[in-house]
Order: C-alpha cells, then sequence, then structure tokens
C-alpha cells in the first residue's frame, strides 16, 4: 500500500470517529445535505432561467407554501381529534375506577384485601414514577431547546448549500487532487459518487411518494369505516412508515385500541383489521414493487441488520438513512473488491 493511501484511510477514519462523538451537530448538517442534494437538479434547471439566488428563492417560497397550505387543511382537523381524543380519556377516566371497584368486590373477601393491599403497596411507587416523570419532564425541556437549535441550524445550512452547492463537487475533487489522489482515482470515486446518488433520489421520491400513498389509503378506508381519528392515525402511519416496518404496526395497535374502546363490537375491530390487511395487500402487491423495488437494491436481512446498526449509532436519523446508506456502502465495498481482484 502506498503511502499517501495509509494517510487517506487514516484521515478518514478519524473523520469519521470525530462525526461520531459530533453527531448531535453534523446530523442536522447531513440532513440539510441531503435536502439540498434531493432538490439540487430543480435548483439548476431553475437557475438557468433566473439565476441561482432567485432559484433558490423560488424553491423555498414554494416550499413554505405547500407546508402552509397542507397546515391550513389538516391542522385544524387533527387537532381538533387529538383534543377530542384527550376528553375522551378525561369523561372515561371515573367510569374505568367504577368498573374497577366493581370487579374488585367480585372478588372474595381475602383477595379483595390482598389487592387493596397491593394497590396501597404501589401507590408509593406511582408516586416516585410520577415524580420521575416531572423530572423527565424537566429535563425534555432542554431537549426540546436542544431540538429547536438544531432545526435553526438545518435551515441556515440547507439555504447556504442551496446558493453554493454546485459548487461543492467540483472543489471536493480539486482537493482530492491535491492530497495526492490521480486522475483515475478521481474518476473512480466521481463515479461512485454518480452512483450514491442515484441511489439517495431513488430512494427518498419513491420513499416519499410511497408514505403519502400508505397515509392515504389508511386514513381513506378508516374514514369510510367510521373510526374516531381515523384521519390521525391514517396519516400518522404514512410519516411513520419512512421508519421500515414501524408506522404499520403502531397504527394497527393504535387503531384497534381505539375501535375497541370508542366504538366496541367485535365487527367494528375487525373492520379496522380489514382495513390496515386490505393497506398491506395493496402494498405487497403495487406500492413496494413499483414505488421502492430496485430502489436500493439490499437482501431484507441485510436491512434488518442496517436498521438495528444505524439507529443505535445515529438514532431517530439512522433509522430513516439505513436503507441507502446501507446500499451505499455495499456498492463501496464491491467497488472496493472489484478494484483489488484487478489489481
Amino acid at each position: 500500500m502506498r503511502p499517501i493511501s495509509a494517510a487517506v484511510l487514516i484521515s478518514t477514519a478519524a473523520a469519521l470517529v470525530i462525526a461520531y462523538a459530533a453527531r448531535s451537530v453534523f446530523t442536522p448538517l447531513i440532513c440539510a445535505f441531503l435536502a439540498a442534494f434531493m432538490l439540487e437538479p430543480i435548483l439548476a434547471a431553475l437557475a438557468r432561467k433566473t439565476g441561482r439566488s432567485w432559484a433558490v428563492g423560488i424553491v423555498l417560497a414554494a416550499g413554505l407554501g405547500l407546508a402552509g397550505a397542507g397546515a391550513v387543511w389538516l391542522a385544524p382537523k387533527a387537532v381538533s381529534e387529538v383534543i377530542g381524543a384527550a376528553e375522551a380519556v378525561r369523561r372515561h377516566a371515573a367510569p374505568f375506577k367504577a368498573t374497577l371497584e366493581s370487579w374488585m368486590n367480585l372478588l372474595p373477601p381475602d383477595l379483595s384485601a390482598k389487592a387493596a393491599e397491593l394497590v396501597s403497596t404501589y401507590g408509593g411507587k406511582m408516586v416516585a414514577w410520577g415524580a420521575h416523570a416531572l423530572g423527565a419532564g424537566i429535563g425534555m425541556l432542554g431537549r426540546l431547546a436542544a431540538a429547536a437549535s438544531q432545526v435553526v441550524l438545518f435551515a441556515v445550512s440547507f439555504v447556504f448549500l442551496m446558493l453554493d452547492f454546485e459548487k461543492i463537487r467540483p472543489g471536493g475533487m480539486e482537493i482530492l487532487r491535491r492530497f495526492g489522489c490521480t486522475d483515475a482515482a478521481v474518476r473512480n470515486f466521481e463515479m461512485f459518487l454518480d452512483e450514491s446518488g442515484a441511489i439517495l433520489r431513488a430512494f427518498f421520491r419513491g420513499q416519499i411518494i410511497y408514505a403519502a400513498a400508505l397515509g392515504i389509503l389508511t386514513a381513506a378506508g378508516l374514514w369510510i369505516i367510521d373510526l374516531p381519528y381515523g384521519l390521525t392515525i391514517g396519516l400518522a402511519v404514512g410519516v411513520l412508515s419512512l421508519i421500515p416496518y414501524a408506522g404499520v404496526a403502531l397504527g394497527l395497535l393504535v387503531a384497534l385500541a381505539v375501535s375497541v374502546y370508542a366504538v366496541g363490537g367485535f365487527l367494528h375491530a375487525a373492520l379496522t383489521a380489514g382495513v390496515f390487511g386490505l393497506v398491506q395487500f395493496i402494498d405487497a402487491v403495487y406500492l413496494s414493487p413499483k414505488l421502492l423495488g430496485g430502489a436500493v437494491g439490499i437482501h431484507p436481512l441485510a436491512a434488518v441488520i442496517a436498521l438495528l446498526a444505524f439507529s443505535e449509532l445515529f438514532g431517530v436519523f439512522g433509522l430513516l438513512m439505513a436503507m441507502p446508506l446501507a446500499a451505499i456502502a455495499l456498492g463501496a465495498v464491491r467497488r472496493l473488491t472489484d478494484r483489488v481482484e484487478t489489481a
């Protein structure tokens, strides 16, 4: 191995270690880079007609307009459903307590006394849990402040990256040449960047359309069977589907709980499960093959391993990015092994 190659490998490893240690800062920067990367084809097309600054302004205005329109249309309904859910919990708390007491009265005296003793014993623990929850809530304020700072960092980085994105790749290639990389190595790296870019764009384009379709289908089905809070549950399923295997399972559990608690009866619970089953059938037959099939090209077992590994390393961001990052890593390994075999 040449000394320059060893130096590059050591520098890369050190950069990865530093990036992991400072992941709370790098995560919004990476998200901003990926967002700018996804929008670059649109910005480049607009910039040829209006200039880069005007193109960035048009894209930002369009994005804010769409977000505002969606908030105006969806927010009132979602907020009313959340408020209705909170009121339902408060309204049913007293009947639930009365039902629990009636069940305890049906117990034999010795079991009833034992149950009362258990309630008394765990009452103190519940107070302690409440105090712990209060402390966690106070700590959450600090986490919310940190999250707000990350949002600000993302927004600022996103704007500046959109303005200068066209300069990043040529500048990176020039840095590689100054580090001693040959023109052939630089071209090889550019080919790898092109492949990675195709994987990322295909993944995100398919994932966004897939999440929207899954959420709309679920919300429509739950609305047809008149499930309370069906719109909120359906849209939440679509959003959570961005994290593989999470959205549908969680949505089904919540929908069944709402069906049993708010509507009652086996028939409505079966209809709720049927809606999710039908949506999953459409997903398996059409949505996944058409929108996600071949976008990443990774084996299901490798997908599960990637989800576990990236979520442990990078949290929620790792869950969202596990599939494309794993595919890019596999592509890099294949390119490296091909180069070793031909050497």
